[in-house]
């Protein structure tokens, strides 16, 4: 649901990342920050371009729907990288 929400939100990446990293953390990330999110996106962005079927497979998990008027891969690279910012420590832990 993040991951589509990211994609619902603008166009361009830069903005879709830092939306869904302030959504959950309440900040901004860093530019080291943004280097790496934007590194796990173009990686999963690859990664199903040229596996599809995965790409469905994970859409298919949880209770949330796809919508169907987005790419299935490129909203399967968003939920991935949804995941990493989700198991983040600074998301996790209350301090």
């Amino acid at each position: 649901a993040l991951g589509q929400r990211m994609m619902n939100t603008a166009a361009d990446p830069a903005t879709r990342l830092r939306y869904g990293f302030r959504l959950l953390l309440s900040r901004y990330p860093t530019a080291d920050e943004t280097r790496t999110l934007e590194a796990s996106l173009n990686y999963h962005r690859d990664y199903f371009q040229t596996r599809p079927a995965a790409a469905t497979k994970l859409l298919e998990q949880g209770e949330s729907k796809p919508d169907p008027k987005l790419n299935p891969q490129e909203l399967a690279a968003y939920a991935s990288v949804a995941s990493l910012m989700l198991n983040l420590d600074e998301a996790v832990t209350k301090q």
